[in-house]
């Protein structure tokens, strides 16, 4: 690619900068220019992503420069966060089979058994409601009566991501 040519960089719909092709591929090796980025110079037909800068491929001549491509987006899959269903179910039944063996032949002392029982029945909350889409804190919740039977039936039933949205103002 010729050096002196200048390639003009979008990002977002909006030009950040001109480089010449060696300029443009050190920034891009340096991590400044994203792979989504666009790239566009004289001769070029339309935008194309940077990544494929490294590997351009010949096109036909144009005259003036077409305008910016929307912003590109990859989507990725969503990564799994907090607990499904099924596995909040059995966190519980462990949960109650360890306090029930615990109390019965190792620890008498039940007040420690308890708040023990209680930090566990939090955190198994806690990540049923991450998974449902609710903030994390909603796990406090399980340990007020009848808010907390809410709270176990909510997470018992309702399918993972199915939280309201919020509206912005």
């Amino acid at each position: 690619m010729n050096s002196t040519l200048l390639i003009s960089i979008a990002r977002n719909g909006a030009e950040i900068g001109e480089w010449n092709g060696k300029k443009v591929k050190a920034l891009y090796q340096a991590g400044e220019l994203q792979g989504t980025d666009v790239y566009w110079h004289e001769g070029m037909t339309d935008w194309k992503p940077v990544r494929d800068f490294i590997k351009p491929t010949p096109s036909p001549t144009l005259v003036s420069i077409p305008p910016l491509p929307p912003t590109l987006t990859i989507q990725s899959k969503p990564k799994k966060i907090g607990i499904g269903r099924l596995e909040y179910v059995l966190y519980l039944i462990g949960w109650f089979i360890v306090v029930g063996v615990l109390s019965t032949w190792f620890i008498k002392d039940h007040e420690t058994l308890t708040a023990w029982g209680a930090l566990a029945l939090i955190c198994i909350t806690a990540l049923r409601a991450k998974n449902i889409g609710f903030p994390s804190a909603y796990g406090l919740l399980i340990l007020i009566p009848l808010v907390g039977l809410v709270v176990f039936v909510a997470c018992l039933f309702m399918p993972n991501g199915s939280a309201p949205k919020r509206r912005k103002a």
